[in-house]
């Protein structure tokens, strides 16, 4: 495999936001998406059905860490979010959520999909290994606590996340029920 550097990154504008707009989850299934040169170019017709959940407030992110190792490279994505309001159908849906290692796709303010944890190449090839969730529920102490919960997912890769394509970014949004 070739390792060489193939472009160069120029000056960019400032002009871009930071935070995460939506995540979107999904049954797990193995190999969710075509990915080429790090971009997901079309959805594995297994993936039928994806749940969007609304996040509020700006503790909501996806962190990357792309380490290398003399025998591998392992990216581990974070994804945090947060949902208010704590009742019993969103608890009772959360303990699902920890139970499946649903996988996820996070849409940031820019407009840009991110594909968590799909291309294991590196770690297990060809093998999706499914997103680790754990769920914190609190309803805070004074009255402008948050009432809700915060999800931890952690997902591991051999590449940072792919970006969806623009017609995959609209096939997966035609999937959300």
């Amino acid at each position: 495999m070739a390792c060489d550097l193939t472009i160069s990154i120029a000056k960019r504008c400032k002009d871009n936001l930071g935070g995460t707009r939506s995540l979107f989850l999904y049954n797990y299934i193995a190999a969710p998406f075509t990915v080429t040169t790090g971009e997901a170019v079309a959805i594995n017709v297994g993936l039928t059905v994806v749940r969007e959940y609304y996040l509020e407030g700006e503790e909501n992110s996806l962190t990357q860490v792309q380490e290398t190792s003399d025998t591998n490279t392992v990216n581990t994505s974070t994804v945090v979010a947060s949902i208010i309001v704590a009742d019993a159908a969103t608890s009772a849906e959360l303990n699902l959520l920890c139970y499946g290692g649903a996988g996820a796709v996070i849409k940031d303010r820019n407009g840009e999909y991110y594909a968590v944890a799909v291309e294991n190449t590196g770690i297990r090839a060809g093998q999706f290994l499914g997103m680790k969730w754990s769920v914190t529920e609190a309803t805070g102490a004074a009255f402008t606590d948050k009432n809700g919960y915060t999800l931890t997912g952690i997902g591991m890769s051999g590449s940072l996340c792919p970006k969806l394509d623009a017609a995959t970014a609209t096939a997966f949004e035609a999937l959300v029920v």
